[in-house]
């Protein structure tokens, strides 16, 4: 589960750019969420001021990781292709010498998101 400033932007950026579907939601304005697409699902949850929680529940609200989220999507080109020009790369489509053609774009929250398939 990965934490979120804005909510909105989280999920407009997932649903509209990379072509998620929101599965749920709680709360109204939304605090957490659930994303699927093509077999991978992601989890947010709202990052703002401390609020309530039940016992044993309380969190950190300090947003990244070490690292990056991969993803291997079907058709990395056509994904690129379908971005490109909506949303910034931080790592344009290329040919990795690990073998693997790969891009990168940072969310709204930062977190890095590489796609890459093995290089044909």
């Amino acid at each position: 589960m990965l934490l979120a400033y804005d909510m909105q932007e989280t999920m407009s950026f997932y649903t509209d750019i990379l072509g998620f579907h929101v599965t749920n939601t709680m709360d109204d304005p939304v605090q957490w969420c659930a994303l699927e697409k093509d077999g991978a699902e992601m989890m947010f949850m709202w990052a703002g001021p401390p609020h309530e929680h039940e016992p044993g529940e309380e969190h950190d609200h300090t947003l990244g990781i070490p690292g990056v989220i991969y993803f291997r999507p079907d058709d990395v080109k056509a994904l690129h292709e379908s971005i490109v020009g909506r949303w910034p790369m931080c790592e344009e489509l290329s040919v990795r010498a690990h073998g693997m053609l790969e891009f990168a774009v940072l969310d709204p929250n930062g977190y890095r998101l590489r796609f890459g398939e093995r290089a044909s």
